[in-house]
């Protein structure tokens, strides 16, 4: 996977993608946005490295001793365009650096040149990774330290992963590397630490569902 160690002076992530999350991403079914942000806890952390790895192997051997049955239509294109895909990000380029993190190639190739104003003390670069469903939303998101985000619940899954700095929202706290994964049920507020910005990759499907005027106006205002 080409992917080195975390550095030094970092401990490894303590917030981890399901285990469901991971085996979809070993074997390309998860959704674009949210294995953008599997791929990018890759970087941050060996233990899911290795389960990934043992997912394809797995995988693999499960594909071996099936038997044979018939292609449906436009199948083999699909496998085929599968595999290119595979092999693209088992020989992936060297990481790209941004604001001093090291971020998968096939992240670092989306960002755009600059952030855009979002809410007081927040902006986000809009992403657009390929094969997203029309639903999903990406976006690369810097909150200044102690901001925090308007109260919102979902309408389907959502799912982030911490860059540099940290938040802290109902489920806990999460800081460099970590991922958090939410559903339909979870309403939350996350607030940036306050000892630096927190920048974080978050992908979610649906509209948000917020909680008051002001985090309406945010919504109608981001496109969310």
């Amino acid at each position: 996977m080409n992917t080195p160690p975390p550095s030094p002076g970092h401990p490894p992530p303590g917030h981890h993608p399901a285990e469901d999350a991971l085996l979809r991403h070993a074997a390309g079914t998860l959704p674009a946005g949210h294995a953008l942000v599997v791929a990018t806890h890759l970087r941050f952390c060996p233990s899911c490295r290795d389960g990934v790895r043992t997912g394809e192997t797995t995988g693999g051997a499960i594909l071996e001793d099936m038997a044979p049955a018939d292609l449906s239509p436009g199948a083999l294109d699909r496998a085929m365009a599968r595999l290119d895909t595979a092999a693209v990000a088992a020989h992936a380029a060297p990481p790209v650096r941004f604001q001093g993190v090291a971020l998968p190639a096939a992240l670092g190739a989306l960002l755009a040149p600059r952030w855009r104003w979002t809410g007081p003390g927040v902006r986000r670069i809009v992403l657009n990774p390929p094969g997203a469903a029309r639903a999903e939303r990406v976006w690369l998101l810097r909150v200044e330290p102690g901001r925090a985000l308007p109260s919102h619940g979902h309408t389907g899954w959502e799912a982030a992963c911490v860059l540099s700095g940290g938040f802290t929202d109902r489920t806990g706290h999460y800081e460099r590397g970590d991922v958090a994964e939410t559903d339909e049920s979870a309403r939350h507020r996350p607030i940036a630490s306050r000892d630096e910005p927190c920048i974080c990759l978050i992908a979610w499907m649906g509209p948000l569902t917020p909680r008051g005027v002001l985090p309406r106006l945010f919504q109608q205002l981001n496109g969310m």
